[in-house]
């Protein structure tokens, strides 16, 4: 934890509550963009992003603190897909962190759009490749499968893994909608 007090916890919520906001707007005007308007909104959230994290890194004033909130924010896709897996509720508070590690660490190792459903807006703008994505999903799921024989015992596993499945189903629903409205734009 960040040991902030009351007051310093205010500011930096609304630190955080203004950098949601302000990368929220930019992501919905990318949506509604032109292709070629779509670059232009993309520096516009790099700049808004770096203009964040180095008022972020300076209100906490010590970059293990500014590590910290770096590391939880590249897990909030992994957070975000475990808050729609209702086995999430069962865990324990060790199995809870140790698989959001490994989906993280799954994730990460891909180094493709995987997570967050902006990035994958993204993914599917450039790439244009329905199958491409669900390809690096499918890898990043084999190596969660691969991950979790020492992270959830076998019965909570199995309820995992049909949930998952479930999730990654509706994932794929979502990127077909997706990249048909993409599509639909350029024509």
């Amino acid at each position: 934890t960040l040991g902030l007090t009351e007051e310093e916890h205010h500011y930096f919520c609304s630190l955080l509550s203004e950098r949601s906001t302000e990368t929220g707007q930019i992501e919905l005007q990318w949506a509604a963009s032109t292709h070629e308007q779509k670059a232009e909104a993309l520096e516009s959230l790099h700049e808004t992003l770096t203009t964040s994290n180095a008022l972020i890194r300076q209100f906490l004033n010590h970059e293990g603190d500014y590590q910290l909130f770096l590391d939880y924010e590249a897990r909030l896709p992994d957070r975000e897909a475990l808050s729609h897996v209702n086995v999430a509720g069962d865990l324990s508070h060790a199995e809870y962190s140790d698989l959001l590690e490994e989906l993280y660490q799954a994730r990460a190792e891909i180094e493709e759009a995987t997570g967050c459903e902006f990035e994958n807006w993204r993914f599917l703008a450039e790439h244009q490749d329905l199958a491409l994505l669900e390809t690096l999903r499918e890898e990043a799921d084999r190596k969660i499968q691969a991950r979790l024989s020492g992270v959830l015992p076998p019965d909570k596993k199995e309820l995992f893994l049909a949930q998952w499945n479930d999730l990654r189903k509706r994932q794929r629903d979502q990127s077909r909608i997706t990249l048909g409205l993409l599509l639909e734009e350029r024509s």
